[in-house]
C-alpha cells in the first residue's frame, strides 16, 4: 500500500503516542513521522505548533495530546479546557491551513453511562465531568475548524510506557494478599497498540467523521482485574465492591462500552476482543507483570 505522505503525532511521547509512532513506522504508512511533544512543541501555543509542523507539511496529524487526569481536571478546569478544547481548536486550524487530515483522539467520558448498552457514534453525548466536557468541546472545535477530520473515541487505555490501571493493579496484586475492586464500572479496556493500528486504518480509509475505536466487548473493572491476575499468575484474593467504596472527585460514567461496528463496516478494520488483547499484554508486554522494571 502506498505511503500517505508525512505524519505528525502530537503527544508523541505519551502512552498512546509512543505506540502510534512505532506503528506508523513499522507499517510504512507514512514517508516520515514526527513525534511532537513538550517541551519542543506546545499545542496551546499557536506559533510553537505551526513552527513544528511547517517543515514537515504532514498529510495526517494525529492529536494524542490531552490532559487525562480526570479528577485533576475538576480542580484545574481552566487548564483542562486549554489543553483538551482550546488547543484542539488550534490543532484544527493548523491542519486546515496545511490541508492535512486531523485524527483527534477523544474518550468514552463524553457519555453519561446511562444507556445500558454500548454507545454508538450518533448517541447524544452528556458528559458528567470537567474532563468529559472539555473533551467534548475539543471534538466540536475539531469538527468546526479542521476541514478534513476524524474524531476517534476510545476507552480505558493501557500501554507499556506509562503507569496505567492495568499495571497499577498488577503492582498492587504482587504486594497484597487481598484487593477490593469495583463491579459497577463497565467499559471497553483498550491496548494502545491496538488503538494505534485502528488510527492508521482510519487514516488510510478516506473516511471522515466520528468513529469509536476500542477493543471490542465490555467488562467490569472486577472482571478486568480477575483476568489480569490469572494471566500474571497472581493469587491475590479479589473482593467485589461497588463504587461507593472508592469515592472520587469527578463523576464518571458507570457503563460506557463503545460499539466498534461502524469502524469495521466503514474501514474493514476489526478490533479484537478486550480479553484477548489484555491477556497478551499481561503475558508479553507489561513491565510490571514481567518484572522488567517500573513505569513512570
Amino acid at each position: 500500500m502506498a505511503a500517505l505522505g508525512n505524519a505528525a503525532v502530537l503527544g508523541g511521547r505519551g502512552m498512546l503516542g509512543v505506540d502510534l509512532v512505532e506503528a506508523c513506522r513499522k507499517a510504512d504508512a507514512f514517508a516520515e513521522v514526527l513525534a511532537a511533544d513538550l517541551p519542543e512543541v506546545d499545542i496551546t501555543d499557536e506559533r510553537s505548533l505551526r513552527r513544528a509542523l511547517a517543515g514537515l507539511k504532514p498529510a495526517v496529524i494525529f492529536n494524542c495530546a490531552a490532559m487525562t487526569d480526570v479528577d485533576g481536571c475538576e480542580s484545574k478546569r481552566d487548564l483542562a479546557f486549554a489543553l483538551n478544547a482550546t488547543a484542539a481548536g488550534l490543532v484544527a486550524d493548523a491542519a486546515a491551513s496545511l490541508g492535512a487530515l486531523l485524527i483527534h483522539v477523544s474518550t468514552d467520558f463524553v457519555f453519561d453511562g446511562r444507556k445500558g448498552a454500548p454507545y454508538a457514534e450518533d448517541d447524544p453525548p452528556a458528559p458528567l465531568s470537567v474532563y468529559g466536557r472539555s473533551k467534548l468541546a475539543g471534538e466540536r472545535l475539531v469538527a468546526e475548524r479542521a476541514g478534513k477530520w476524524i474524531v476517534a473515541r476510545t476507552a480505558w487505555l493501557y500501554g507499556r510506557t506509562r503507569m496505567n490501571f492495568v499495571d497499577r493493579m498488577l503492582q498492587l496484586g504482587s504486594k497484597k494478599e487481598e484487593l477490593s475492586v469495583v463491579t459497577d464500572q463497565v467499559g471497553s479496556p483498550t491496548w494502545t497498540r491496538d488503538l494505534a493500528a485502528a488510527l492508521i486504518a482510519l487514516a488510510r480509509s478516506g473516511e471522515t467523521g466520528i468513529f469509536h475505536a476500542a477493543n471490542s466487548g465490555a467488562c467490569s473493572r472486577y472482571e478486568q482485574v480477575k483476568l489480569m491476575f490469572e494471566c500474571a499468575g497472581l493469587r491475590t484474593r479479589l473482593r467485589p465492591v461497588d463504587s461507593s467504596a472508592f469515592p472520587r472527585v469527578a463523576a464518571v460514567p458507570a457503563c460506557s462500552p463503545l460499539s466498534v461496528e461502524k469502524l469495521r463496516r466503514r474501514t474493514g478494520h476489526i478490533m479484537r476482543p478486550w480479553a484477548e488483547a489484555l491477556s497478551q499484554y499481561v503475558r508479553t508486554e507489561s513491565p510490571i507483570a514481567a518484572g522488567r522494571g517500573t513505569m513512570q
